[in-house]
């Protein structure tokens, strides 16, 4: 996704911790921008030598990553369920001599 710079009003991206609640440091919000978190990145535009990132931007950041962890967890407590369901299974076969 990128920038919509047409009806955003930018922000520099050094302003840009001010404007989520956790208020993060310049580098992780930096970091977001580069690297990304769990494969989404900030989106963010250079424009006359400095990196620019937009409110809305930043709300679509936060609610993609809070989405792909929520679906992590929600793997994660499915694969726990399975293997429970599998150990259950195993026991009641056991327990009938199959």
């Amino acid at each position: 996704m990128s920038l919509h710079l047409d009806n955003e009003q930018p922000i520099p991206l050094t302003g840009a911790a001010e404007h989520i609640r956790s208020r993060p440091s310049i580098s992780t919000v930096r970091r977001w921008s580069r690297y990304g978190v769990r494969g989404v990145k900030l989106d963010t535009r250079l424009i006359g030598g400095r990196r620019y990132t937009t409110i809305a931007a930043i709300d679509r950041f936060l609610e993609r990553t809070a989405e792909r962890q929520n679906n992590s967890a929600a793997r994660v407590i499915t694969n726990q369920l399975s293997e429970s369901a599998v150990a259950i299974a195993e026991a009641h076969l056991d327990a009938e001599g199959l």
